[in-house]
């Protein structure tokens, strides 16, 4: 199962219904669900960090490596977290917090969004195949009875 699908399990399995995913013609993909969001809180062992930040940058939390993983293989990750009435925004480089969580607005949307770009210095290829993609969110949703899931793409073949 790829980063994507990875994702998509964790995000699965805490209270998503809806998720989205769209592979962009750029080669970055965006992943959306609509969970409770990613906690804003501090940390309580790393207190200048957000929870949402060490569930990005580390592999203290199980349920959430992959998460990790991702943010770690990425050129670059946007987050945005809608929670409690808020937007909370957070950019990434090579895995590492370009800047500190902040709020951004306000919205009645509730979940988390990634926008990321693989490492072409880690990966030979960072283009996502869309067939084992949708194959691999097939079996996601087989295993999730509530669980939609939307695979958009929109590169263009030639």
């Amino acid at each position: 199962m790829d980063g994507v699908a990875l994702h998509l399990e964790e995000q699965a399995q805490i209270a998503a219904v809806r998720v989205e995913v769209v592979l962009h013609s750029d080669g970055s993909v965006t992943v959306f669900n609509d969970g409770r969001g990613l906690p804003v809180d501090r940390d309580g062992i790393e207190p200048h960090k957000s929870r949402a930040e060490k569930i990005l940058t580390s592999l203290y939390a199980p349920a959430m490596n992959g998460l990790a993983i991702a943010n770690a293989l990425s050129q670059q990750l946007n987050l945005k977290i809608f929670r409690d009435g808020n937007v909370w925004q957070q950019e990434y480089r090579a895995g590492n917090p370009t800047n500190e969580l902040m709020r951004a607005g306000t919205s009645s949307r509730h979940g988390t969004q990634i926008h990321f770009l693989l490492d072409p210095g880690i990966f030979s290829t960072t283009e996502f195949d869309f067939d084992s993609l949708s194959r691999d969110l097939r079996t996601l949703a087989s295993k999730h009875a509530n669980l939609t899931i939307k695979l958009t793409d929109e590169r263009t073949t030639d």
